[in-house]
Order: structure tokens, then sequence, then C-alpha cells
């Protein structure tokens, strides 16, 4: 609980930070994807000017996808929930993000699977960072399962849980795994152990997960790396 509360204090610190330059560094992205697209308009003609711009375009949006992680993670985030379908985001998401990969995936999911009380762009952020964690660990070859289940606790858990319904989601790579000497730190700010990373992605999830009362966490595992997510489900129960 020590440990929990001193990593809190780390996220809000870095989080007041983070929102200001994503709402600075998001208006200029701004500017630059209209004009753009406005300069691949006038240059219809010439291949090289179109691929050009195509790419600045394509690294533009790449930059706002970073930035809403930081908009996220900063004091700005709050989530605007409603009655997501769990089964249909897990699918949506992974099969979007896994396309064209040597990756292959499968969902397991509990019949009558609940659904989620959660603000379905943040939450896709969750599993989007959760899926394209286990590619660029497995080098983009292997397998992701993702299982679902009902879960309803009669008591508060020590983890911060509350007593009521949620839906637990266990992320299951067949990578290499996490070592134990950095389990702890994965969600901290800005560390990762890999050069395509940017050390957010967790980081961003650990406090989109814990703003919808839920919790995210690294699970023992004898082969890859396994993640648990568990959020509150929605209020009526129905798929």
């Amino acid at each position: 609980l020590e440990a929990e509360a001193a990593r809190n204090e780390r996220l809000e610190s870095v989080g007041v930070l983070a929102g200001g330059i994503a709402h600075d560094f998001n208006n200029i992205l701004t500017g630059i994807l209209a004009n753009l697209s406005l300069l691949k308009m006038e240059k219809p003609g010439s291949p090289r000017f179109s691929d050009l711009a195509a790419e600045a375009e394509k690294a533009a949006v790449s930059a706002r996808h970073l930035t809403n992680q930081l908009l996220t993670f900063s004091q700005g985030g709050a989530p605007v929930k409603r009655t997501v379908p769990t089964a249909e985001l897990l699918e949506q998401a992974a099969r979007f993000l896994l396309r064209g990969s040597g990756v292959s995936f499968s969902i397991e999911a509990e019949p009558e699977l609940w659904s989620l009380e959660a603000d379905p762009e943040q939450f896709s952020q969750v599993v989007g960072n959760l899926v394209l964690n286990a590619k660029q660990a497995m080098n983009e070859s292997g397998s992701l399962n993702i299982s679902a289940s009902n879960m309803t606790l009669d008591l508060p858990q020590e983890e911060g849980l509350a007593a009521g319904r949620y839906v637990r989601l266990l992320f299951q790579d067949s990578g290499p795994g996490i070592p134990l000497d950095i389990a702890d730190r994965v969600f901290d700010p800005y560390f990762t152990t890999r050069e395509k990373g940017h050390g957010l992605g967790l980081t961003t999830s650990h406090s989109i997960v814990a703003r919808h009362g839920g919790i995210i966490r690294i699970l023992p595992s004898q082969k890859g790396a396994l993640f648990e997510v568990v959020m509150p489900a929605a209020g009526s129960g129905t798929p």
C-alpha cells in the first residue's frame, strides 16, 4: 500500500507537467495536419510530393496519439463513462493493432459477459497499450490470448477494489516475459526496456484504470507476460 501511494504521488506530479505540454503540443499538431492536408491537394500530380506529405501526416498523427496519452495521464483526463460492450471492444482493438503482423490472437469471453462502466475512448487506450506492449515484446511474432470473465466482490479488497461487480481481463503473451527485478517499475513514467517504446503506455493505462475504480497489475507467469485488469461492470450487468 505504501508503494502504491508513492507511485500515485509520482503520477500526480508528472501529470501536471504532462498536461500542460500536451495541450500546447496538440494545438501545434492541429495546424500541421490541416496544412499537410491542403498541401496534398495543391500538388496532386507529383508522386514524390504526395509520398512525403503522407509520411509527414502519418508522423503527426502518431505524435497526436502521444499527446492524447499525455492528456489522459494528466489531471484533465477524467473519464466520461457509459456502458461499453466488453467483448466487442477487445475484438476491435486487438484486430486493429495486430492486423498485418505475425502475432495471432484469441479472445475467450465468459458466456453472458457483463459490459463495462467506462469511458470507451480511454479504455480502448488501455487495451491498445497492452496489445501493443505484447506485440513489441514478441517482435511481432507470437500469440496473444485475452480472456474475460465476470467477478463479484462481496467485501472490499486490499488492492483498493470496492465491493461490487467487475469484469476481469487477462492478457497473456508468448514473449520472453518481464523479469522480476523490473516488474514493479513497468508502470512508472517513462520507464521502458525497448527502443520503440516511449515509456508512457503502461503508465497511462495504470492512470486510466485507477480513475475508473479498477486495478491493473502483472501476475506471475511460467511463459510470457501476464497482465490482469479488473474494471467495474455496468450497473445493468448485461453484455
